[in-house]
């Protein structure tokens, strides 16, 4: 059986990673990155891209940026959930077959790089990324049988679960122990 499972916030802490690239940023204030940040994510979708030349209208170069960013990039490790590894492990254990399912506007600069520097990869039959949403992407390859969908969002899970009624979907709440879902597989 398939199993599908959300990147961000359910396998890895993007919070973290965001509190961590806001503090440690060398050209603007940890406030004011955050404020910047807020203003960018009020007109727009986050990508890399679209940030680093928001911020040059603040009189921040791009290219400052898009290093600052892409040096947390490189391994993204810490970031990963502490028990996530072993979580896969059991499932692949379990025989299901794993396929990472994210949605992100920047798939190529900033989320398979940030998928990539988990580590997570090798524990995956494929990462499939999506712009636009989960739904789409899965009827889009005819996904047909039973499935385990997981995920950290209730409109995620409700979106899902209207579209493929027959799908297992299981919320993964921030903080709670992924290991703690094992009880509700088949």
């Amino acid at each position: 059986m398939k199993i599908f499972i959300d990147f961000d916030d359910t396998l890895f802490d993007s919070k973290r990673l965001k509190d961590d690239l806001f503090s440690t940023c060398p050209f603007l204030s940890e406030s004011e990155m955050r404020q910047a940040y807020a203003e960018f994510r009020s007109q727009q979708n986050f990508s890399l891209h679209g940030f680093a030349e928001f911020l040059e209208t603040k009189n921040i170069k791009a290219e400052d940026v898009i290093k600052h960013f892409q040096k947390f990039l490189s391994d993204t490790s810490k970031y990963v959930h502490d028990d996530a590894i072993t979580f896969l492990e059991k499932l692949i254990e379990k025989k299901y077959d794993l396929y990472l399912l994210t949605v992100d506007a920047d798939i190529e600069r900033w989320q398979k790089p940030k998928i990539k520097g988990s580590g997570l990869v090798p524990y995956f039959q494929e990462i499939l990324i999506t712009p636009k949403d989960k739904v789409s992407l899965l009827q889009s390859l005819s996904q047909q049988e039973p499935f385990i969908f997981i995920d950290d969002k209730q409109s995620e899970i409700d979106a899902m679960y209207s579209a493929y009624p027959q799908a297992i979907c299981l919320k993964h709440e921030l903080g709670a122990p992924l290991l703690s879902l094992l009880q509700y597989l088949p």
